[in-house]
């Protein structure tokens, strides 16, 4: 019968690494999503190893210190040599699209560990000597660790973030009310949270036949106005 292969796409693998030996951006965006067990390929790992030792240290990333670094780690011969970084770059269809392909490669990995989760399972069901409550309390927490990996943790630019900042200094500096978010009609309650900011989980809560609807109702009436 023949073998099948783990799920795994190289092109995509190439992709990433090559798009990040091209930008900057590239680098930042991906960093936060792959580690390098996700790579199928070993040479790929070993690439995005030395990337981010590069990153780390603050060194430009391209494609003549990324094969610096691999030969100061002593694996640029496991990692293709610097003929294949050439190729790796050339593969990238476009930079624009990094975050599609490093999406790529973290599903094929979460794949391949979901697969070799199941195994593991399976397997130590078939022992009937283990107690069930335990074997399912296992399960569900090696699955539960797997989803977890889906969490993304996006870098973003800090002259964003200080442009942002900013913006809203000025907006409270202009803003006579002293009101930052939405307003929610009721002068005293702005006053003590500044109106509702998008980053905020509001949570209504009284006894029942209190005028929590009505309540609500009027913060929606005052927001579409």
């Amino acid at each position: 019968m023949e073998e099948r292969l783990p799920p795994q796409n190289l092109e995509a693998e190439q992709s990433v690494l090559g798009a990040m030996m091209m930008s900057k951006d590239a680098v930042a965006m991906v960093m936060g999503k792959l580690i390098p067990e996700y790579f199928y390929s070993t040479s790929h790992m070993h690439i995005y190893n030395a990337i981010l030792s590069l990153m780390k240290k603050g060194d430009a990333i391209d494609l003549v210190t990324v094969s610096s670094e691999l030969k100061k780690m002593n694996v640029e011969k496991q990692a293709g040599g610097k003929s294949y970084l050439v190729d790796v770059v050339n593969s990238v269809p476009t930079v624009a699209n990094v975050d599609y392909y490093a999406n790529i490669v973290q599903e094929k990995a979460l794949l391949r560990k979901l697969i070799d989760t199941g195994s593991n399972i399976v397997a130590t069901a078939f022992d009937d000597q283990n107690d069930v409550d335990i074997m399912l309390s296992d399960a569900q927490r090696e699955i539960m660790e797997i989803s977890k990996e889906t969490i993304q943790n996006d870098f973003v630019k800090l002259e964003h973030v200080v442009s942002d900042v900013w913006d809203t200094i000025n907006d409270s500096y202009d803003n006579q009310d002293g009101i930052l978010g939405v307003s929610t009609g009721f002068g005293d309650l702005d006053q003590m949270t500044s109106g509702f900011q998008k980053s905020d989980l509001i949570i209504l809560a009284a006894r029942p036949a209190m005028g929590k609807t009505s309540l609500a109702l009027n913060f929606a009436i005052k927001a579409a106005i």
